[in-house]
């Protein structure tokens, strides 16, 4: 899988077959790290529906400070 965060490509190694490395990350604008976030953020998403697919596929890529860079 790529991820253009940042405008700078990123790869992820696929482990299993079908593992699409589909859940959120964090990219920090202060220090620059890509971090993926824990799956519980993101659990509580639920979609039924039209969009149900869109969401399923999509990526989700957060902006911010991380906790390092803002010292919690």
């Amino acid at each position: 899988m790529v991820s253009q965060a940042g405008g700078v490509d990123r790869y992820a190694l696929q482990l299993e077959p079908g593992d699409g490395h589909r859940h959120a990350h964090f990219n920090c604008n202060d220090c620059g790290r890509l971090s993926c976030l824990p799956a519980e953020l993101t659990a509580s998403m639920s979609v039924d529906g039209r969009w149900l697919e869109s969401i399923k596929r999509a990526t989700v890529h957060l902006h911010g400070a991380c906790p390092d860079c803002l010292g919690t």
